[in-house]
């Protein structure tokens, strides 16, 4: 069976837990982001869905559940998993692995990481306390770790493993107890979205309404530290923040009076609009495996203080408007801290920042990865960034 189309192109087979659909689901954009991407690089991208019964085309890309493959079998040059779970992901693979010329795995969070371990304690109205369902879970973390470690000792597939840190891929050789130099490995992070690439802060033309902007998708999950904004809030009064992020966080505690809420999630477009009316944006972190949002608004140029965390020094590492605090040091003032960051950055110049998130440090080289499908070139076969 050849796995290659009449016009050379390669084919892709990508496994996601879920997808974006035509009924208004938004889950895992950030997998479709990069098909689309692929797909106007001349690569055949397929999805399989295995949160779908049904196949369906959404925004070019062709999406099938896992009956239709189990029915069709198709063979194709490489397969990638993303964020890669023991229930589907390594049960297809174990199953169809034959079926592949190369398998890429890419690791984004909780797939390799022992939750008790790594994530910080939940906010106590979110109900995640009860003893034995953390203790189901604790058994379910070392279940997986076991599995994955299996399968990667085992298996005689060509691998290619893609962190997108550095972080990340540290926790995988602690958790998996596995060195990743016997396999192809990279450090590749996901890539901003294309506004924050195409469109740059408004230093000055924009009034600031604001001094600080936190956005948050979700402000009920304690690593986003919705509660540490808030204290740093009732020590700078005369500092105005705007939270934005869906939850239902201030159902439980009081919102500080300096504070501006919007209780809602942002699409992508809509973020510029809201960065340009604040003077330095505010996203405190307990755990990131990347900090994507963080990556996205230092790139759009608006300064940025996050946490002074691995993760946030690595990002501060590629990028020149990242400044770090610590999680314990909420009676700071943040108003000198402002003035020290604007000062620092030399009235905020109107160029682009220098960014190792955009495109060209990211999708482009995993592009460059799935088109390398020869395998007598050495120099792709080796364990660091690309």
């Amino acid at each position: 069976m050849n796995s290659v189309n009449s016009d050379g192109s390669v084919r892709v087979l990508v496994l996601a837990q879920d997808y974006p659909n035509n009924e208004g689901g938004v889950s895992l954009m950030y997998i479709h982001s990069r098909n689309v991407y692929y797909r106007k690089q001349g690569i055949d991208v397929t999805v399989l869905n295995f949160s779908t019964e049904k196949n369906y085309e959404y925004d070019g890309i062709t999406v099938i559940s896992p009956s239709e493959y189990k029915r069709d079998k198709k063979v194709y040059d490489v397969l990638i998993a993303h964020a890669p779970n023991i229930k589907n992901h390594f049960r297809f693979i174990n199953k169809y692995q034959q079926n592949f010329r190369r398998i890429f795995f890419y690791f984004h969070g909780h797939e390799i990481l022992k939750i008790s371990d790594n994530y910080p304690t939940p906010y106590p109205y979110m109900g995640d306390f009860n003893f034995f369902k953390k203790k189901i879970r604790d058994i379910y973390d070392i279940i997986k770790l076991k599995i994955i470690r299996n399968y990667f000792v085992n298996s005689a597939n060509d691998i290619t493993l893609i962190f997108v840190s550095d972080w990340m891929k540290n926790k995988f050789e602690e958790n998996i107890s596995l060195s990743t130099t016997r396999f192809n490995t990279y450090v590749i992070p996901n890539c901003v979205g294309e506004i924050f690439e195409a469109k740059k802060y408004e230093v000055k033309k924009s009034k600031k309404i604001y001094d600080f902007i936190t956005i948050r998708s979700n402000i009920d999950g304690s690593k986003y530290c919705v509660d540490l904004v808030c204290d740093l809030a009732r020590n700078n009064e005369q500092m105005q923040f705007l939270l934005i992020g869906k939850g239902e966080y201030f159902n439980h505690y009081e919102l500080p009076s300096n504070i501006d809420f919007k209780n809602t999630t942002l699409k992508h477009e809509d973020i510029p609009f809201y960065l340009n009316q604040a003077k330095c944006a505010l996203m405190p972190t307990r755990l990131d495996s990347q900090g994507v949002m963080v990556c996205e608004m230092a790139t759009y140029g608006i300064p940025v203080i996050t946490s002074n965390i691995e993760v946030g020094n690595e990002i501060a590492s590629n990028l020149d408007n990242i400044f770090l605090i610590d999680n314990n040091d909420i009676d700071c003032d943040l108003e000198t801290v402002l003035d020290d960051i604007q000062n620092h950055l030399g009235l905020l110049s109107n160029d682009k920042c220098r960014s190792a998130y955009t495109r060209q440090y990211t999708v482009d080289k995993e592009v460059q990865l799935i088109k390398k499908t020869e395998e007598n070139d050495s120099g792709w076969h080796h364990s660091g960034k690309l």
